[in-house]
């Protein structure tokens, strides 16, 4: 297990966070955009994530000692009147498999006053 300190995402981090989300979604075999030219369904795709980013929240893994290096990050929608979306969680290949995203959910799911599991929004 690595440890890792969790703060809010900042706006210097929001073009890592896009084109990782964008690149780790398109590898997908049950992406849509087989059919479509790449470069069509990441400029689409890529939209439509910054108006998502403007409303959602997002949170940052990061190694206590290299606070500038992002080692993932969740993509959420904290409970209201539904129980909590959680869009996408990220974590980079050489911290996977070390608790960083089971840190990550723990964090977005440590916020919420409400109960209910919260549902995904993008299945992987």
């Amino acid at each position: 297990m690595i440890r890792v300190d969790i703060r809010d995402s900042r706006p210097d981090d929001t073009a890592f966070i896009v084109d990782s989300w964008a690149r780790s979604f398109g590898r997908l075999s049950s992406m849509p955009s087989r059919d479509m030219a790449s470069w069509v369904w990441h400029r689409v795709y890529r939209a439509g994530l910054f108006e998502l980013l403007r409303s959602a929240r997002v949170r940052v893994a990061y190694h206590p000692e290299l606070p500038d290096e992002i080692l993932g990050w969740i993509c959420y929608e904290p409970a209201g009147e539904h129980p909590m979306s959680v869009h996408y969680v990220f974590v980079k290949r050489p911290a996977r498999r070390h608790s960083v995203a089971r840190q990550l959910i723990d964090d977005a799911v440590s916020g919420a006053a409400d109960s209910r599991p919260p549902r995904a929004t993008h299945h992987t």
